[in-house]
């Protein structure tokens, strides 16, 4: 596995509403609520 490219980053505030979207859509258990400091991650 080569990871020389991958980028992680943190979810800009702006972000937030697509991420969740996506989240919702995409990923097995949804959009979850955050508790607490949460910071959420994207990789380009």
């Amino acid at each position: 596995m080569q990871l020389q490219g991958l980028v992680v980053r943190p979810v800009h505030s702006s972000e937030e509403p697509i991420f969740n979207d996506l989240m919702q859509a995409y990923h097995y258990l949804g959009a979850l609520l955050k508790i607490g400091n949460t910071i959420c991650c994207v990789n380009r």
